[in-house]
């Protein structure tokens, strides 16, 4: 019985410290008319005057590319436009494999399916875009 009346004092004594709390905010909140800052923690995504551009040819119907490094932290789609060129930027400098995935544009209207293509040592280069040239897709 005793543990009861221990526990109860307790709960009440907790709840009322967070009324009170929660009232003292409202209080100042109202009294200056602002809202209390959100401070975040996060850390600022890292900006980048590197990346990549070149071109696929024969153009391809359809192209899927994307760009990851070598241990697997940073991966990017690579935006493909229909005459086959490509260009991404704010890519970190370092060593990347570019995964292809695309329609040929000679393949037949009956034997429509995708062929992948896999481009090993693509350097990212420091000082600016990095021009891979042209990308033959057989």
């Amino acid at each position: 019985m005793k543990h009861k009346i221990q526990n109860s004092l307790i709960a009440m004594l907790v709840a009322s410290a967070i009324f009170v709390s929660c009232s003292k905010d409202e209080s100042l909140t109202a009294a200056s008319g602002s809202v209390p800052r959100v401070v975040k923690t996060e850390k600022p995504v890292p900006v980048y005057d590197t990346g990549i551009m070149g071109s696929l040819s024969p153009a391809p119907l359809k192209a899927d590319m994307k760009i990851i490094d070598d241990h697997g932290r940073f991966s990017a789609d690579v935006p493909v436009t229909q005459d086959g060129s490509f260009r991404l930027g704010n890519i970190p400098p370092g060593a990347y494999y570019l995964f292809i995935a695309y329609i040929s544009s000679a393949d037949s209207p009956n034997d429509v399916s995708f062929k992948y293509l896999t481009v090993k040592d693509v350097t990212v280069r420091a000082d600016g875009m990095t021009d891979l040239g042209v990308i033959r897709t057989p």
